[in-house]
C-alpha cells in the first residue's frame, strides 16, 4: 500500500513502454491527475500531476485505449454541464483535448486540438444524465453518436473481439448490449440489482457486472446474451458487501471486485481454472478505507486499488508469484543431477515430487517472458529426455544451447502460481 494524496477516485494502469508513469490516479475533488512509477522494490513515487481544470472537478473515470493517434488516457466526467471528456498524451503526460458537450450532444471544444488527425477508434463513455452512451472519435474530437439505453449508465466496458460494449444501467438493473460496427442496441440483458461496473474479459468472451443493491455480480456470457446460473441465486456469484466496481485480468481468468462497504476485494476464478469451480470466489482481501477504483497490470500480476477516505492505493499480487531458479525441477535452489532425473520421470510419466515447484510437464507464466512447460529447459516448445542431457551438461559446466528467448539455467526467474 502506498500514499496517493487526497480523495484517489479511480485509477488506469499504462504499458510502461507507452507511457512515463506506470499508473494514473484520478483525484476528482480537486481535477488532478497524479502520475506514479514503481521504483525499487515495491515503492512507488510521484513523478508528475496533470491539471484537469474544472472541467476534471467531479469526473468518475479515467481509461487507456490505443488509437491511430497513439496512446491515450481519457478521463470523462459526465456530470459537467452535458458532459466532459479530458485527453492526455500519457508518453508526455499532457492534455491534448478538452471537451465539452454543448446542448444536443454537439461538442465544444478548445482551441488546442495536438495530436488529431485521421479518424481513429471511437471512446465510449456514459451519460446518465440524458440515458445515453457518448461516441467521440478522439483523433477528430468529432461526436460520432449519443445512443439511448437504460435508465442511468453508469459504467462501460468494450469486448474489442467481438466489438460488444456493455453498459450498466443503475436505475433499471439491465446491461445494454451495443453493436459498434453501426453503434445500436441490439440486447437489454437483466442483471442484479443497481449495477455498478462492468468489466469484460475478450479471451473468454465473458462480461462480469458488480451490482452494488444486492451484492452480487452477474457473469454474462456474450456468445449468447444471456446471464449464467452460478452458486446459492439465479445468475449471480456472492460477493461482500456494496460491490461498486469490477476489473478482470484476461491472461489468468480471473476478476477483482471492490466492495465498498467492507473495505475488501473479492476475487473470483473464470471459467478457465482447472482447480476450482467457474465463478468462485476464491479469496477475499482486505484493502483501505472506502475502496472506490480498480485497475490491473496484467504482466506482473498486480490489482490497484484506490482507497477514498484515507488517501491510500492497495497493491495486491494475485496469482502469487515464485522466484525460482530455471531448471531446478525442485525447488531445491539449486540445479543437479536430481533436476535430470526429474525430467526423465516427467517425460515416462512417472510420478515426481516437485514440491512448491510446478508438476513436470505443466504449463507455466514466467513473468516479463513467454509462456513456458515445466522441465523443457531449452523452451523449443516440449519436455524431452533432450532437456535432461542438457541439465546435467550445464551442471557439468559445458555449455547447453537454449532457443532464443529462453532464461538461462541456472538463472533467477519469476513464475505465476497456480
Amino acid at each position: 500500500m502506498f500514499v496517493a494524496l487526497e480523495d484517489p477516485e479511480a485509477i488506469v494502469w499504462i504499458p510502461e513502454e507507452i507511457a512515463e508513469g506506470d499508473i494514473y490516479i484520478l483525484n476528482s475533488k480537486a481535477g488532478l491527475v497524479h502520475v506514479y512509477e514503481q521504483s525499487a522494490g515495491d515503492s512507488y513515487s510521484r513523478i508528475d500531476t496533470i491539471v484537469l481544470g474544472s472541467r476534471g472537478i467531479g469526473a468518475d473515470r479515467i481509461q487507456f485505449e490505443e488509437t491511430v493517434v497513439g496512446p491515450l488516457i481519457i478521463v470523462t466526467n459526465p456530470s459537467f454541464m452535458n458532459g466532459a471528456v479530458i485527453i492526455i498524451d500519457p508518453r508526455e503526460n499532457v492534455i491534448t483535448s478538452n471537451i465539452v458537450l454543448e446542448n444536443g450532444g454537439r461538442v465544444k471544444r478548445d482551441a488546442d486540438r495536438s495530436g488529431a488527425n485521421q479518424a481513429g477508434n471511437f471512446v465510449y463513455f456514459a451519460r446518465p444524465s440524458d440515458n445515453s452512451v457518448i461516441v467521440f472519435d478522439p483523433a477528430t474530437i468529432d461526436l460520432i453518436a449519443a445512443i439511448p439505453v437504460g435508465l442511468a449508465p453508469v459504467d462501460t466496458a468494450l469486448n474489442s473481439n467481438t466489438n460488444r460494449l456493455y453498459v450498466a444501467n443503475f436505475q433499471d438493473d439491465t446491461v445494454s448490449v451495443i453493436d459498434t460496427a453501426n453503434n445500436t442496441v441490439v440486447d437489454t440483458i437483466p442483471v442484479g440489482h443497481l449495477p455498478f461496473g462492468v468489466a469484460v474479459n475478450p479471451l473468454t468472451n465473458r462480461a462480469y457486472v458488480a451490482n452494488i443493491g444486492d451484492n452480487t455480480v452477474s457473469v454474462i456470457d456474450g456468445g449468447i446474451n444471456t446471464v449464467t446460473t452460478i452458486e446459492l441465486a439465479p445468475s449471480t456469484v456472492s460477493v461482500g458487501l456494496g460491490p461498486r466496481r469490477v476489473a478482470v485480468n484476461p491472461s489468468v481468468d480471473r476478476i477483482y471486485v471492490i466492495n465498498a462497504a467492507e473495505d475488501t476485494v473479492s476475487v473470483i476464478e473464470g471459467t478457465l481454472a482447472e482447480s476450482d469451480p467457474d465463478n468462485a470466489v476464491v479469496a477475499t482481501v482486505p484493502v483501505g478505507d472506502l475502496p472506490t477504483g480498480i485497475a490491473v497490470n496484467p504482466v506482473a500480476h498486480l490489482i490497484y486499488v484506490t482507497n477514498f477516505l484515507d488517501g491510500t492505493v492497495s497493491v495486491i499480487s494475485d496469482p502469487p508469484l515464485v522466484d525460482v531458479l530455471w531448471a531446478d525441477n525442485n525447488c531445491s535452489q539449486q540445479v543437479d543431477p536430481v533436476d535430470s532425473l526429474f525430467v526423465l520421470r516427467g517425460d515416462a510419466g512417472l510420478p515426481t515430487n516437485t514440491g512448491d515447484c510446478p508438476d513436470m510437464g505443466a504449463n507455466i507464466q514466467v513473468l516479463n517472458a513467454s509462456p513456458h512447460i515445466c522441465g523443457d529447459v531449452d523452451c523449443n516448445g516440449s519436455m524431452t529426455p533432450v532437456d535432461s542431457l542438457k541439465i546435467l551438461r550445464y551442471d557439468a559446466g559445458l555449455s547447453a544451447s537454449q532457443d532464443a528467448g529462453c532464461p538461462g539455467m541456472g538463472t533467477s526467474v519469476t513464475i505465476v502460481e497456480g
